[in-house]
């Protein structure tokens, strides 16, 4: 049930303008809030942007309106309708399923390098998306934490609320200029021209924001020049490509090779929850049949997923990614992945490709005796590889019993650190 003032929309219909059901205040601030609405002819999710009419005028709601209805980008909502009460404008867009840039760091402070990243190259290319429309550039002039959304489980950035925006050189451009203190240039509230230095600054204050420390000299320079020169002449498109080359350059290639000492130890149950729980503490991963056991055919036939655009499925109610069996010449793209690679029963030619090999061990009374012969084996043939061995019942390496590789239960999920940090992730 929604909780809220006199004036919120929750207290006029469930069903607003005869088509959105409305089912949540996903945020609210000042000038209005922002619903979760149901398309009820279309059955798609929308946000709805509420805006107080006592707050801007018409002119203003529909200079924002006029930023947002051509602007095509990825990470950026796309507007779909516009309606107005006594009371509010609202702006129906795309909803964007993900938590905002601040929050995402706070839940996951050991978030690696190359993510973070990953992250600012995806924030700066949508910057110089805006920064290069034509005919006329748009200024966002309010990029803060806060206005940043991340996907959870695809990693993609958003950058939303346009409330604040301009159109450089434009003839209706807005004559009066907001910001977010500590994320805004001193100059921007001391003038009502809106210039690309400006955004720039508040990039540069992102940057500080996502990376823990900064070492190296070419950003430094770049970051110094953004936040100190007022006639800057970085771009957005600067830190873009220095971005995209430094995820180039970090290896992001890792995988971990699950294999079991015989049949039936469990190894296919391990990797599973392996990849549910890398990918429940952000780490990007997936789960790879290596041997052609009809088990991928299995789980995908009895649970429901869905398709992501790499063509990787996606268990619903789980993080567990799955790289499904296409035909030759379809393969799903896992690239900046780690990939869990399932091999079956331990190979010992086929796993020396591997430098991350987790060995499922029988060790019941009737297991014994081959698992101590491959593991032998394993240990002289792979000494210089990181080999880490899970006993399925006995021993200080115990495999945790996992009711539900999908879902994994704390206790089950403590376990898994353990196991995680030895693989270095």
């Amino acid at each position: 049930m929604l909780k809220g003032g006199k004036d919120t929309l929750e207290h006029k219909q469930n069903i607003l303008f005869g088509k959105y059901l409305i089912l949540d205040r996903i945020g609210e601030g000042g000038t209005g809030s922002v619903y979760l609405a149901k398309h009820t002819g279309m059955e798609v999710f929308r946000a709805i942007k509420s805006i107080k009419k006592s707050y801007t005028s018409s002119e203003n709601f529909f200079y924002e309106v006029s930023i947002l209805k051509n602007l095509r980008h990825p990470g950026v909502p796309i507007i779909y309708d516009i309606e107005e009460d006594e009371e509010y404008f609202y702006i129906v867009e795309e909803y964007i399923e993900g938590v905002s840039l601040d929050k995402y760091l706070q839940e996951y402070p050991k978030l690696s390098n190359f993510k973070r990243i990953s992250l600012l190259k995806q924030i700066c290319d949508i910057v110089d998306c805006l920064h290069t429309q034509s005919p006329y550039p748009i200024i966002h002039m309010d990029i803060k934490p806060q206005n940043i959304l991340i996907n959870y489980s695809t990693g993609k950035v958003y950058l939303v609320d346009f409330g604040s925006g301009n159109i450089l050189n434009y003839q209706k451009q807005r004559k009066f200029i907001y910001g977010t203190v500590g994320y805004t240039r001193a100059e921007q509230y001391e003038s009502t021209e809106s210039k690309i230095v400006l955004d720039i600054y508040s990039l540069a204050k992102i940057i500080y924001f996502v990376l823990e420390n900064i070492t190296d000299n070419k950003l430094n320079a770049m970051l110094d020049e953004c936040m100190n020169d007022s006639k800057c002449k970085v771009r957005a498109a600067d830190l873009c490509k220095y971005f995209e080359t430094k995820v180039k350059g970090l290896d992001v290639s890792k995988k971990i090779c699950v294999v079991g000492s015989q049949s039936g130890v469990g190894a296919t149950h391990f990797a599973l929850a392996l990849t549910t729980e890398l990918n429940r503490r952000r780490n990007l991963a997936v789960y790879v049949n290596y041997y052609d056991s009809g088990c991928i055919e299995g789980i995908l036939g009895e649970r429901n997923f869905e398709l992501e655009n790499t063509g990787i499925a996606r268990i619903k109610g789980s993080y567990c990614r799955i790289l499904p069996v296409y035909d030759e010449g379809n393969r799903a793209d896992t690239e900046n992945n780690i990939q869990v690679i399932d091999m079956g029963i331990a190979d010992l030619n086929k796993i020396q490709a591997f430098n991350d090999i987790i060995f499922i061990c029988g060790s019941r009374e009737w297991q014994r005796e081959q698992t101590f012969i491959i593991y032998s084996e394993l240990e002289a043939m792979l000494s210089n590889r990181n080999v880490i061995k899970i006993c399925n019942y006995c021993g200080n390496n115990i495999l945790p019993y996992i009711e539900d590789p999908f879902k994994l239960k704390y206790m089950e999920r403590k376990r898994f650190e353990k196991i995680m940090r030895k693989i270095k992730i």
